[in-house]
């Protein structure tokens, strides 16, 4: 199984890394590479999901996306994350690509970067803001800089995750 990341400028994805292995070591759940997983588990191969990416992503540029808020769910790979707001390019690339690889695009969950993985629902767990979450969302915009063809899905330990291809957007 596969899926598409959109990752970000190394400011961010360094705040995210800090932040994620801040929360991995507090909570116990593993440590993994900040994404925004735009389209999950297509059983295309990783070459034909590549060749869709680079079509697809052709001309694309670098784009700001705004982080909305904090929040937690009960399922495992959302139990603590920030929303997003995707530009209109980055919803229109999300749709397109998962009508060309198969996806159904209501299986898509809302735009977020999870923060931690776990069993529990963080949020009620906090104790207040930590001084990560706290810079990341008083930052409110990550810059998406490439899009990432990725061997991962929820059958797959995160540890095993694995990026198959990185294609870099266009500098405004």
């Amino acid at each position: 199984m596969y899926s598409i990341w959109l990752t970000f400028d190394i400011i961010s994805q360094k705040r995210l890394r800090r932040t994620i292995a801040s929360l991995a070591h507090e909570f116990g759940g593993p440590n993994f590479e900040p994404h925004c997983t735009i389209v999950g588990e297509t059983n295309l191969t990783a070459s034909q999901i590549a060749v869709t990416c680079e079509r697809l992503c052709r001309g694309l540029h670098q784009q700001q996306i705004e982080v909305s808020g904090l929040a937690g769910d009960l399922g495992y790979y959302m139990a603590l994350f920030l929303q997003l707001s995707l530009p209109q390019k980055l919803t229109d690339l999300q749709l397109d690509l998962a009508r060309e690889l198969d996806v159904d695009p209501s299986c898509i969950p809302a735009s977020h970067v999870s923060l931690a993985y776990s069993e529990r629902n963080l949020m009620t767990q906090l104790n207040g803001l930590n001084s990560h979450i706290a810079d990341l969302l008083g930052q409110h915009v990550l810059v998406c800089k490439q899009v990432e063809v990725v061997r991962s899905s929820r059958t797959i330990p995160v540890r095993e995750w694995e990026t198959l291809y990185t294609l870099p957007l266009l500098e405004h």
